[in-house]
């Protein structure tokens, strides 16, 4: 799986945010509290959270304050195929949509199946531990 871009949309410090990745290896750099990890954060989130779900640790990622709900969408490529993966955790709902064929999958548990197949990873803490490269690592 290659993350093409992602959109952040009341996640943690982000109102709106979208990210677009290049090829290859990309650093993000910045500050303390710029929102570096919560970049990986969100990215964690999207491919394996339950946008359903009421846990306290998930509604504590939503932008404090915020008018609208947490909403991620992150688009990548498998296989020379496009793919959009959108999870909307106002409305509880998950959406994997094939690009361009419009083939359109809603059903969370396939989703979720479809995404860890693609991903070769069980579950999000073995994703993160090979996803990023935390200071002091």
């Amino acid at each position: 799986m290659r993350i093409s871009s992602f959109r952040l949309l009341n996640f943690k410090r982000f109102e709106d945010r979208e990210v677009s990745l290049e090829p290859g290896l990309n650093l993000i750099v910045g500050g303390n509290e710029s929102g570096k990890s919560s970049i990986v954060e969100a990215i964690g989130t999207v491919l394996y959270e339950n946008p359903a779900s009421k846990a306290r640790a998930l509604r504590a990622l939503e932008r404090w304050g915020s008018v609208g709900a947490m909403r991620l969408e992150l688009a990548f490529e498998q296989d020379n195929r496009a793919f959009r993966l959108v999870k909307d955790f106002g409305a509880g709902r998950v959406e994997l949509k094939e690009l361009p064929t419009g083939g359109i999958v809603t059903d969370r548990s396939t989703v979720d199946r479809i995404i860890a197949e693609m991903l070769g990873f069980p579950d999000r803490d073995a994703f993160e531990s090979v996803a990023a490269v935390r200071q002091g690592e």
